[in-house]
């Protein structure tokens, strides 16, 4: 691949019309005295028919010298040969935390600043290979074949924190020799090495936020974070009815507490911090679940494979929010084979696989919330390749998936 050290250099080669301008000056007529007009030839001109101006040929002078132009500003871009060998893997790592979702003083987010930084790069990329990293509690790989399409739907923002650390250390274990690029919106905090590149899209901004938020008998206990650089005032509203003014000191956390009725126990609630000049509303709202929920209703097909079944009622009978019911009849859940036909109700759809695949880590879609609290460290996961899994992909081995969801309406199925 044929690549320019200084491309705009080539600007230089505009030159060649200056070279034109120059050969049509000197070819204007000329005053010239004679003796005589009748000692010139005389041309039949005819004004009736014929083209009316004729284009003057360049003498081969000006080719030679247009050609010597355009050589020394091809020579000033200095191009140079670079084998597909010689450029190394490139992984962009991408910081997936809630800060990104800020807004900027363009009015434009830390997120899509850095989408336009990575499109840029994408187009001067040529044969390179570049891998993506989402960036959250844990780091996920993402697969080699994604689109940049895909890779932007995946990067929600919606994680609470980025250990970049721990992305660009799966990034030198899971691609060697490559060379790692960090996409985030504050600068680094330690000494960064030779093949390591930081983007940087984002200054820090103003923001408040709920920080915590539970039940404590008849009351809300809320926490709230002033995090900025002078006091501010700011309202919190309960959808029950009650709200609360809050005098937040500057860079502070206090706590509040809401009060309840005994019959809201049993409630969603939702709390709501109101301010003026927020950068990242998203933090803003907290919503709290009944205090006590009905169980999930579970049923195992009896078509599962003796040790799928078995591993599978294991898990249920010891999670406290799960049922398990010996008839299928009014089932939340259903668990089978492939075989299984769709209902009013969630499928976990079993297919049997061939041969185990180890991959570690898994390259899971940490953001997602049912990997929330998991580890995907040192997993062996059956699966076979040529199953055709179909719905949003979960969880990756090998460039295939192994665990995928897809939505049926009101309903979803697991695979």
């Amino acid at each position: 691949m044929i690549s320019l050290e200084h491309p705009w250099q080539l600007l230089q080669g505009v030159a060649v019309l200056l070279l034109l301008l120059l050969y049509l000056w000197r070819r204007r007529s000329r005053r010239l005295k004679v003796a005589a007009l009748f000692l010139w030839p005389e041309e039949s001109l005819s004004h009736s028919s014929g083209r009316r101006f004729r284009l003057l040929a360049p003498p081969v002078r000006f080719w030679l010298e247009a050609l010597a132009i355009l050589a020394l500003a091809v020579a000033a871009a200095t191009p140079f040969w670079v084998r597909r060998a010689a450029l190394p893997p490139l992984v962009v790592v991408l910081d997936n935390s809630f800060s990104l979702q800020a807004k900027q003083a363009n009015g434009q987010t830390a997120q899509s600043n850095l989408k336009t930084r990575i499109q840029r790069l994408l187009a001067q990329r040529g044969q390179r290979q570049i891998r993506f990293i989402l960036a959250g509690a844990e780091p996920a790989l993402l697969p080699p074949e994604i689109s940049l399409k895909e890779v932007f739907e995946r990067w929600e923002c919606m994680a609470g924190g980025a250990d970049l650390s721990a992305a660009i250390a799966l990034a030198h274990q899971s691609v060697p020799g490559s060379q790692t690029l960090v996409c985030t919106d504050h600068t680094p905090k330690q000494s960064l090495s030779s093949d390591v590149g930081w983007e940087c899209q984002g200054t820090p901004q103003d923001n408040l936020a709920i920080v915590n938020l539970r039940r404590s008998g008849a009351a809300i206990l809320v926490e709230v974070g002033n995090f900025s650089g002078q006091d501010r005032q700011a309202e919190l509203e309960c959808s029950l009815g009650t709200s609360q003014s809050l005098n937040l000191p500057a860079n502070q956390t206090i706590h509040c507490r809401l009060p309840l009725s005994g019959a809201a126990s049993n409630q969603a609630v939702s709390v709501l911090l109101r301010h003026a000049g927020d950068a990242l509303p998203l933090d803003d709202k907290g919503v709290l679940l009944p205090a006590s929920r009905p169980p999930l209703t579970c049923w195992l097909s009896p078509a599962l494979p003796p040790a799928s079944r078995q591993a599978l009622q294991r898990v249920l009978e010891a999670n406290p929010d799960c049922l398990l019911r010996p008839e299928a009849a009014n089932c939340e859940l259903l668990c089978g084979d492939s075989t299984l036909p769709a209902g009013a109700y969630h499928r976990l759809l079993w297919h049997t696989a061939s041969r185990p695949v180890l991959s570690t880590p898994l390259p899971a879609d940490s953001t997602h919330p049912l990997h929330q609290g998991l580890s995907w460290k040192n997993i062996l996961w059956p699966a076979q390749p040529d199953t055709k899994l179909s719905g949003e992909t979960l969880l990756w081995g090998d460039g295939f998936p192994l665990f995928t969801l897809a939505e049926r309406g009101a309903w979803r199925d697991f695979h």
